[in-house]
């Protein structure tokens, strides 16, 4: 995409590039952006849509680059921004708002992935099940069931007990009052596979999480510091085994039949046997460059400018379905 766009790069007001340092991710695709030659400004909100208005009107932009993971302090909000757009009939990168909204319940991804043949953990909302009588395996996994960005996740949510999945459901309660899933835990090794496109859609290389032993997880502090991650060899790579294929095929599947747009990452556990299991679905990813979308883009031959060119290209070809 060689002609000058007008881009405006939605961001949260603390994730603004020119006010802190703690925004990597909106700092990469400000200065991607204006690689590619595009004229670009900033709008930051959080509780309304009064900034955004009054940007479209005075800039007039030719594509809004979606980097807003909230709205209103709330992640389940998330698809407004969007939706707001796409009535306007203004282009914007990343997932439409039915593919943020089916895919921000993990149950109902896992229902769906399991319709599809893929495999998925047995489980089920807590209020549901109350305990681990229903669940076969000896340990299970507690995490939010419309939650992304692993929160509340430390290595206390892999429980083996009742006791322990009564802890880990009051620590998350104190947290935030929502529902909380709990499935069998998959033994195994941790991989991610990249998915982007519209209505057709194109895999990038698989990625693996490269931890401790096959009963290790991505707790929020190992995907968030850097630091951390460095101390404990914690590293991330291409994935080159057998089943590569395989993953990157029942990825595509899926995201196709939830109406994802765009781009998006599909985290799997793949156990010593070779079976993958999908564990979570995440539309509009992480997208700085030390990111996982961003390294195995680079193994598919783009480069980060080249990967920002791509993202805004389907922005721009995106039609929502009828």
């Amino acid at each position: 995409m060689s002609k000058t766009r007008r881009v405006l790069l939605a961001v949260h007001p603390r994730f603004h590039p020119d006010r802190t340092r703690s925004c990597s991710t909106e700092t990469d695709v400000l200065f991607a952006l204006k690689k590619l030659g595009h004229a670009v400004r900033i709008v930051a909100m959080e509780e309304n849509f009064k900034l955004l208005e009054r940007e479209l009107s005075l800039f007039n932009p030719h594509i809004v680059f979606n980097l807003m993971e909230e709205f209103r302090s709330e992640a389940i909000y998330d698809f407004h921004l969007v939706s707001f757009l796409e009535a306007l009939g203004v282009p914007y990168t990343g997932c439409n708002p039915r593919g943020l909204i089916i895919s921000r319940n993990k149950l109902w991804v896992s229902h769906l992935a399991g319709s599809l043949g893929l495999n998925v953990p047995q489980g089920g909302l807590h209020a549901q099940t109350g305990n681990l009588s229903k669940i076969k395996k000896t340990a299970c996994f507690v995490k939010f069931n419309r939650e992304h960005a692993s929160l509340g996740i430390d290595r206390r949510n892999r429980v083996t007990s009742k006791k322990e999945l009564s802890l880990v459901v009051s620590r998350l309660q104190s947290l935030m009052k929502a529902e909380i899933l709990v499935q069998e835990f998959i033994e195994g090794a941790e991989i991610s596979v990249s998915v982007w496109g519209n209505r057709k859609a194109r895999s990038l290389p698989p990625w693996q999480l490269h931890l401790q032993d096959p009963q290790s997880f991505a707790t929020q502090r190992v995907k968030f510091s850097a630091k951390y991650r460095h101390k404990r060899g914690i590293r991330a790579s291409e994935f080159r085994g057998v089943e590569s294929e395989r993953l990157r095929n029942e990825a595509v599947r899926l995201f196709e039949f939830i109406d994802l747009s765009g781009y998006a990452r599909f985290d799997f556990r793949l156990t010593s046997e070779g079976t993958p299991f999908l564990i979570d679905v995440n539309p509009n990813p992480n997208l700085s460059r030390s990111e996982d979308f961003a390294g195995s883009a680079r193994r598919q031959g783009f480069e980060y400018t080249d990967l920002i060119a791509e993202i805004l290209r389907l922005g721009f070809n995106y039609k929502p379905k009828r």
